[in-house]
């Protein structure tokens, strides 16, 4: 069984403290940081078992911290983004090794169907 700790990467505080809350009642511990550097340290041999990684983190660049993450490891990544979800954004998170994308705010009967799927097959 994959380990069912999540690694949140969201610079928005509210969102994330709002998300993190929801992943735990999920029955999954949570690792919440702020931006790419610390998504790195955090997957390189932490044990995270999903990453939840917003588009637009600040200054930052969602696609380009996928694409580090891809570098370091090869834990299942969903993209977040406050945006419209086209077939176009699904098909160019799946080419940089997402897994998949959600929207924010993040629904949380999506969320709790995503966590069991991961974490249970």
């Amino acid at each position: 069984m994959k380990t069912k700790r999540v690694l949140v990467v969201d610079d928005d505080v509210a969102f994330s403290i709002m998300l993190t809350r929801m992943v735990q009642r999920g029955g999954c511990d949570v690792v919440a940081v702020a931006d790419t550097r610390a998504a790195l340290e955090q997957v390189r041999g932490r044990g995270i078992g999903l990453a939840l990684i917003d588009v637009a983190l600040g200054r930052e660049n969602g696609w380009e911290t996928l694409r580090l993450v891809r570098q370091e490891s090869d834990v299942p990544v969903i993209m977040m983004t406050g945006g419209d979800i086209s077939s176009e954004t699904v098909t160019d998170a799946r080419l940089l090794g997402a897994t998949g994308v959600i929207g924010k705010p993040v629904d949380s009967g999506q969320l709790y169907d995503l966590l069991r799927e991961l974490f249970c097959r």
